[in-house]
């Protein structure tokens, strides 16, 4: 089978959710024996170029010029939008299918555009894929809430401890450094943590962090127990931490079921995160917060830091060959 791939932006190393998926999932199709495609309308610097990685031909181009597509299968990764109009009307394919990661689906239907964009995927596309109950929800109040929809979980990387645990208490915070990624409460509930718990410590990671406007506070607040750090290895980063710190104040422009809070407890190090869109139902209460709440998320870390044992289990149980089987099942129109 011919399988095409698009998302709009695939960029190497691999540090972002969506991109991942792209890649994980074109690369365990093409183990299946399938030929496989990408195409792309990422960065300029990528425009109108081809290359071939690991046997898998990547191709970018603006919009129109990878719109002429000849395949038996083309797997949008990406909500509906203007992008995809060439593709949607100008693709060769014999089955469609759109796969949307976005814990809230981007928020599609508020664009102006949904009207244009929703209409012809309606028309072209013959099933969309989520991932949890809470995208479900939002999805049946759209204009594609009479579409086939599957649930399907994504791929999800496999980690092992790669490093010994810090000997001093250490959080981890691994993000961007933006409010709704929960930083403002980070810093909040630190401040007063580390005056219960001795030498505890924390390592913010984020490549652009002299950029930000959150620089100045860092650097302000540091006694000498805030650790900066540009490009990590994520797998040795979430090794060394004793807590993982990943607060969001709400799913949009968040990945659907966060990966690096199973990559967390892959390693064996517990997480605090917040009650926000699908994030309970994957993800044990105890390890969740009320949202924008630095206070609950200081006592919850002080909580969690005492505690010898934790329990990091799933509430449902994601595996990758399951996930492969489905998409196979789908792409064969296998229901």
């Amino acid at each position: 089978m011919r399988i095409t791939y698009y998302v709009h932006d695939l960029s190497f190393p691999l540090v972002e959710g969506v991109r991942q998926q792209a890649w994980m999932l074109a690369s365990a199709m093409q183990k299946q024996g399938h030929q496989v495609t990408i195409i792309s309308t990422s960065s300029k610097k990528n425009n109108r170029r081809t290359m071939v990685k690991e046997g898998i031909t990547i191709r970018y181009g603006n919009p129109f010029s990878i719109s002429k597509c000849k395949t038996d299968l083309l797997h949008y990764i990406s909500h509906p939008s203007p992008l995809i109009i060439p593709l949607l009307y100008r693709a060769k394919a014999k089955r469609q299918i759109m796969t949307m990661y976005d814990g809230a689906l981007n928020g599609f239907w508020k664009r102006w555009w949904d009207f244009i964009t929703s209409s012809l995927v309606e028309k072209k596309v013959d099933t969309v894929t989520l991932q949890t109950d809470f995208q479900r929800k939002i999805l049946q109040k759209t204009r594609l809430k009479k579409m086939p929809l599957r649930e399907i979980p994504p791929l999800i990387p496999l980690f092992k401890r790669t490093a010994k645990r810090e000997k001093d208490p250490t959080l981890l915070f691994m993000s961007h450094l933006s409010k709704y990624k929960g930083i403002e409460e980070v810093l909040l509930s630190f401040s007063q943590a580390r005056k219960e718990i001795k030498n505890l410590r924390l390592v913010i990671c984020n490549s652009h962090i002299q950029k930000n406007k959150y620089h100045g506070l860092l650097k302000k607040m540091n006694k000498g127990d805030i650790i900066i750090k540009e490009k990590v290895n994520s797998q040795e980063e979430l090794s060394k931490a004793w807590l993982y710190l990943y607060p969001i104040r709400k799913a949009q422009e968040t990945f659907s079921i966060p990966l690096s809070l199973i990559e967390a407890s892959q390693v064996g190090t517990p997480y605090i995160s917040t009650a926000v869109g699908a994030i309970p139902e994957y993800f044990p209460e105890e390890y969740l917060v009320t949202s924008g709440n630095a206070p609950e998320l200081s006592q919850r870390i002080v909580e969690l830091l005492s505690q010898k044992k934790h329990d990091l289990k799933l509430k449902k149980r994601i595996d990758n060959k399951n996930t492969i089987a489905e998409f196979l099942k789908l792409y064969q129109n296998n229901h």
